[in-house]
Formats: C-alpha cells, structure tokens, sequence
C-alpha cells in the first residue's frame, strides 16, 4: 500500500509540475501573440492612412475630370446647335 501512495504522489507531483509549465508556455504564447495583433494594427492603419492619401486626389481628378467631359459635351451640343443655324439660314 505504501509504495501504491508513494508512485501517486509522485504522479500527482509530477503532473501539477507539468500543467504548471504549460500555463506558463501558454501565457508567453498568448503575450507574443498580443503583441503581433498590436502590430498588426499598426501597419494597417499605416497601410489606411497610405490609401487615404492616394485616393483623394484620384477621386477629385475624377470628379475634375466629368465636369470637365460635362463642359465639353455642353460645348459641342452648343456648337452643333450654332453650325446647324448657318446651314439653314
């Protein structure tokens, strides 16, 4: 009976030196990954602000660039309207 308790205790010792361990490795694995989602963070609102900075002035040469094609349109529609006058005057 005693040398059935002695190999328990030392089981039972050995497991909670085991389960011990593996809390810390998973507290290290669950810092390391928190400072990665940090990063991660970062370079995404780096990357954010970069597609900010390059799509306003695409959508403002866009926008220049149908009232321009608007005016245009208006121009001609005026000029076909003037041409067309002389031919039946």
């Amino acid at each position: 009976m005693e040398t059935a308790q002695t190999v328990l205790i030392v089981v039972v010792c050995l497991l909670t030196i085991l389960l011990t361990v593996i809390g810390v490795q998973v507290f290290l694995i669950l810092k390391d990954l928190r400072q990665s989602v940090k990063k991660t963070n970062l370079i995404l609102d780096d990357a954010q602000l970069i597609t900010r900075s390059v799509s306003h002035p695409l959508v403002n040469l866009a926008e220049s660039l149908a009232k321009i094609t608007s005016l245009v349109t208006i121009f001609t529609g005026f000029l076909d309207r003037h041409h067309k006058g002389e031919h039946h005057v």
